[in-house]
């Protein structure tokens, strides 16, 4: 089931965003800050609007987890903002899929082992922390 074909009534509550751009200007004017106050305020599943396209902010773990190990099928990255992306990023991770993803994630997933990210994240922490206390 697409994002598109999910009844009204189940989608998750969310921000209200411009009728037309969704709610791409407050995520460029401060990524981050728009993200977490979303999630701080809608809570662990969020609605957003990326353009006239839905999509969905999710923050807890399982959740996370859920869609990383999902089938990609599940999760269509071939249709509209995602696909043009494509043509300016090139066929990366957020842009690609099928063989070409799992090869590309396979070759990524060491960078993101713990013993990996351990060392930085006093440093992402002092860095992300003062940011949201704006």
């Amino acid at each position: 089931m697409s994002r598109e074909s999910i009844p009204p009534r189940r989608r998750p509550p969310g921000p209200r965003g411009d009728p037309f751009r969704g709610h791409i200007p407050a995520f460029r004017r401060d990524p981050l800050g728009f993200l977490s106050e979303t999630a701080e305020t809608w809570g662990d599943v969020a609605a957003l609007r990326i353009g006239p396209r839905r999509a969905c902010l999710i923050r807890h773990p399982d959740d996370v987890a859920r869609v990383m190990h999902a089938p990609e099928e599940r999760y269509d990255k071939h249709a509209g903002p995602v696909l043009r992306l494509g043509a300016v990023l090139g066929r990366g991770l957020v842009t690609s899929g099928g063989a070409l993803w799992r090869r590309q994630r396979a070759l990524i997933r060491p960078a993101f082992a713990r013993a990996r990210l351990a060392p930085s994240l006093p440093m992402t922490c002092k860095r992300i922390l003062p940011s949201r206390r704006r």
